[in-house]
């Protein structure tokens, strides 16, 4: 009231009596009000007295606090200083934490690894055999393409780097259309628990490799190996016959140690209407004689269900 003291925002507080951080006379609010200090946080006191103070950080030494720039992460720190003391990265060169990019959708991040998939595949930490921009182990995740030898790497890739992995051209890798499965049981025997029937070599037609094997057999007893169409299960012998509509092979002789085997010739069937070809199903057992275990003198082994490929 005596005019000894200004009050400029009427507060009836004498403005010499205000805050004033840096010691210039001047409060600090006059300040900040007409500019010449800033206050970005709002806290009422100018940028330079809380980076002064420590109430802020200044990583990047710009004089502005940390909290005023740009945190895409929300850490607290400036993306810069982020970036310039590792704490984020920035792959694609864009001077923001690759975090935020795949955050805010400016990159993608399918396998949740952190790092853009754009960086993965130039590092090639991550590859993109078929070059449509996504890394081939999220094409495979997604459906978008087949693995169905599940090596990591997608079909059509394999099969375009080497066609004669798809002969018969339907896109699916012809080693995942051969299958090969045991079914049907065996039947004690005079030397053990029964016979196993199993194989060598493969199932591609045009490879003609595939043996059957016997294992588990009396020693030195011939046996024959045959193959149908049709899954059955009927009592036989002392065992259980597995294969319907059945073609004989040629006799075979176990050796010492209880096994035979027979080499299949796909080119030369044993009769009419027992050409295998790509793409069928046929079923596989083993008779052997087996005088020793009684009964009916014979016995069977489980049996194999085997789809043929090109």
């Amino acid at each position: 009231a005596s005019g000894f003291s200004l009050d400029l925002d009427g507060d009836g507080v004498p403005d010499d009596c205000k805050p004033d951080c840096d010691g210039d006379g001047v409060p600090d609010y006059i300040e900040i009000f007409y500019g010449t200090h800033l206050d970005c946080n709002g806290n009422e006191v100018p940028d330079d007295c809380d980076l002064q103070s420590g109430t802020s950080l200044d990583c990047n030494g710009n004089g502005i606090p940390d909290e005023c720039e740009a945190d895409c992460n929300g850490n607290g720190f400036d993306d810069t200083c982020d970036l310039s003391n590792g704490t984020s990265q920035d792959c694609n060169g864009n001077f923001e934490p690759d975090e935020c990019d795949i955050a805010n959708g400016i990159e993608l991040d399918c396998n949740g690894n952190g790092i853009p998939d754009s960086c993965d595949l130039l590092a090639m930490t991550s590859m993109d055999c078929n070059a449509n921009g996504i890394p081939d182990e999220c094409d495979i995740a997604t459906g978008l393409s087949a693995d169905c030898d599940g090596d990591g790497v997608p079909d059509e890739c394999q099969i375009d780097g080497n066609p004669n992995l798809d002969l018969n051209l339907n896109g699916i890798l012809d080693s995942c259309e051969c299958q090969v499965e045991g079914y049907c049981t065996t039947s004690p025997n005079s030397v053990g628990s029964g016979a196993l029937i199993s194989y060598s070599g493969t199932a591609f037609v045009s490879f003609n490799d595939l043996t059957l094997i016997g294992t588990g057999l009396p020693a030195n007893e011939f046996g024959l190996f045959f193959y149908g169409p049709n899954q059955i299960n009927v009592a036989n012998g002392n065992g259980i016959l597995c294969v319907g509509g059945l073609f004989r092979l040629s006799p075979t002789l176990s050796n010492a140690s209880g096994t035979a085997a027979f080499s299949l010739d796909l080119t030369q069937p044993p009769a009419a209407g027992a050409q295998i070809d790509a793409g069928e199903t046929w079923n596989f057992q083993l008779w052997y004689r087996d005088p020793s275990g009684g009964g009916a003198g014979y016995n069977f082994s489980d049996a194999l269900s085997i789809t043929f490929c090109p």
